[in-house]
């Protein structure tokens, strides 16, 4: 009975919070104290409604970005299933001084959340271009003239590259020195054993 009061009193303190954050983000900023105050257990239901209104608005934007969201993914994965097959290639072999470079990027990409990565991408990557584009003298807006989906593009490939090499090089890496001989014995080649 003390374990179950226990997890109730965590999830009616949870609630608590969860409404007093709601109105302090998208309504008049309250007194907190009051707040507190004021609820009790027995008005916990009222903070599970629906926004039924709110919803209905919003999901008719929500249903316009599938595609773009579908379309992003598609382009994302098609470039870079072969840069992650070669790096998870090199990785294996370890040839190569790239494969210390290879290592730290898959390391920073892993490392950082996608937040950061995005944020760093969107924010570096113009001012770069732009200083290249008056470097060469060239009269393009890198600011205006390129559509942010592309910056996008770019970012969840460098971060899809990193992640699936990993995939690949654990899936190929699996694959066990008997099974590999035993392929090899029959004739295949190594891809056919794989």
């Amino acid at each position: 009975l003390e374990y179950g009061n226990t997890y109730r009193q965590m999830g009616v303190c949870l609630l608590i919070f969860t409404k007093i954050v709601w109105r302090y983000l998208f309504k008049n900023r309250p007194n907190l104290n009051y707040e507190v105050k004021k609820m009790k257990a027995t008005n916990i239901i009222s903070i599970l409604r629906l926004y039924i209104e709110f919803m209905r608005k919003a999901l008719p934007f929500l249903l316009q970005a599938i595609p773009v969201t579908l379309g992003l993914t598609f382009i994302v994965l098609i470039l870079s299933f072969l840069p992650a097959l070669i790096i998870a290639d090199r990785r294996i072999k370890s040839c190569g001084i790239d494969v210390k470079f290879i290592r730290i990027y898959i390391s920073f990409i892993r490392g950082t959340p996608l937040v950061l990565q995005i944020l760093l991408m969107y924010a570096l990557l113009p001012s770069v271009l732009n200083s290249f584009v008056k470097m060469m003298g060239w009269s393009f807006d890198v600011f205006h003239g390129i559509h942010p989906l592309w910056y996008a593009v770019i970012i969840f490939t460098l971060n899809t590259i990193a992640l699936m090499s990993e995939i690949f090089r654990s899936a190929i890496a699996s694959v066990s020195e008997g099974q590999m001989e035993a392929g090899l014995t029959i004739g295949l080649n190594r891809l056919q054993t794989y």
